[in-house]
């Protein structure tokens, strides 16, 4: 049974596994830190939305599928 061409074609980029990216400690904790500090500025941005809708969320009736 031959290999795909698609799997085997020497032209193609090189497909880096994540371990080869993330090379250094301090690199993951980079990484990590802007993951959290992005979800604190999402959690912040939605909350400010909210408040701004003065309750018009809580005032949708849901529908039944």
């Amino acid at each position: 049974m031959s290999k795909s061409q698609t799997a085997t074609n020497p032209e193609w980029l090189h497909n880096s596994h994540a371990g080869e990216l993330l090379v250094s400690a301090s690199r993951v904790i980079s990484i990590c830190r802007k993951a959290f500090f992005l979800g604190l500025q999402l959690d912040h941005e939605l909350l400010e939305v909210k408040r701004a809708l003065n309750g018009e969320l809580d005032r949708i009736i849901p529908r039944a599928a």
